[in-house]
């Protein structure tokens, strides 16, 4: 069985994300999770490798989408219990980051729920927990939550290898292939995704819709 895949203005949007991820990233990146290794290899990038990383097919960090359980507790909380929520974040940066992609995660998966698996790894669980409040309720509950922000797989050194290596390559092929299998690793490593069926249907995913990906990211 074949889905759609995410459009070509999902991909612009995903990069735009991507960089301003980085840009925090690069300032703090043990604050995100990144090790010493990886932060050494980042803070040697230049703008053009930089540019090269932002265009993955996929978000670069994480919200704790696999953490169903804590986003319940978002979803679930009463109106005003952010009021009473301990602030863990002062950081605008963080926070218009985690409202913006919340926004986008939240619309993107009334719509089409694989794209949103395909961007960030989420299950359809998550999607219908966090459609199931107002975008305005669910933004005012995790606006403060810089907790939640974090390198994707930061503890995986593989993956951060790849991609700050081969995935920043002057050679388009290269870095393309890189963020594809990064990707592939992204998707079938998630504890979740047997219940949905979902790592068959991305492996059937056609290419064309990968290569949007790869058309939107030129450096």
């Amino acid at each position: 069985m074949f889905y759609d895949g995410p459009t070509s203005t999902d991909y612009v949007n995903i990069h735009a994300m991507n960089r301003a991820f980085l840009k925090l990233l690069r300032l703090r990146p043990e604050r995100f999770g990144l090790d010493a290794r990886q932060a050494i290899r980042l803070s040697g990038l230049g703008r053009q490798q930089m540019e090269r990383l932002a265009a993955t097919p996929f978000l670069l960090f994480t919200i704790q989408e696999k953490d169903e359980l804590k986003w319940r507790g978002f979803c679930n909380a009463e109106p005003n219990a952010d009021l009473f929520e301990q602030d863990c974040t002062q950081d605008a940066d963080v926070s218009n980051l985690l409202a913006t992609t919340t926004g986008f995660l939240w619309q993107l998966a009334q719509q089409n729920r694989y794209s949103v698996r395909m961007i960030c790894g989420a299950t359809q669980r998550w999607c219908e927990m966090i459609t199931s409040v107002t975008y305005f309720e669910l933004v005012t509950r995790i606006r403060n939550r810089g907790d939640l922000l974090a390198s994707r797989q930061a503890a995986n050194a593989d993956i951060w290898s790849k991609l700050l290596v081969e995935g920043v390559a002057a050679e388009r092929r290269v870095r393309d292939a890189a963020h594809i299998a990064v990707l592939q690793t992204l998707l079938t490593g998630h504890p979740g995704v047997s219940e949905t069926g979902w790592p068959i249907a991305a492996c059937k995913t056609s290419p064309p819709q990968l290569r949007v990906a790869d058309e939107s990211g030129k450096a």
